[in-house]
């Protein structure tokens, strides 16, 4: 990361061209030296605002496009893309818009997916 901190979002999508802009091949055996395209994560009962904005921040100064912030307790997401932010709840689909062309997944099945505990 550009901080010299170290983030592993819960999930992450890195595209080969990003992989290749940074030099990052198969046999390489270190983190990966950047921020994913796209970050999810999964809000736990114990994580506040002020640390998701500074996971947020880390994100996009080291080049992340996108991060889903999905809260299981809340049953709603948060979409960011650099300053830009929108809420999701029941009925909202989560889109991989230019990073994952076609992804569509609807909220509500993703809440109704399984135990959140």
């Amino acid at each position: 990361m550009k901080n010299r901190n170290c983030r592993a979002p819960d999930i992450s999508f890195v595209s080969r061209a990003w992989l290749a802009a940074l030099g990052f091949k198969r046999s390489t055996r270190s983190f990966f030296p950047g921020a994913p395209d796209l970050a999810v994560e999964i809000l736990s009962p114990s994580n506040t605002r002020a640390e998701i904005d500074k996971r947020l921040k880390d994100f996009f100064e080291s080049g992340a496009r996108l991060v889903w912030i999905i809260d299981p307790d809340g049953e709603r997401a948060e979409i960011c893309r650099g300053l830009t932010r929108r809420e999701l709840g029941s009925g909202g689909f989560l889109e991989g818009e230019d990073l994952l062309p076609g992804f569509r997944y609807a909220l509500d099945d993703l809440f109704k997916a399984g135990d959140w505990e």
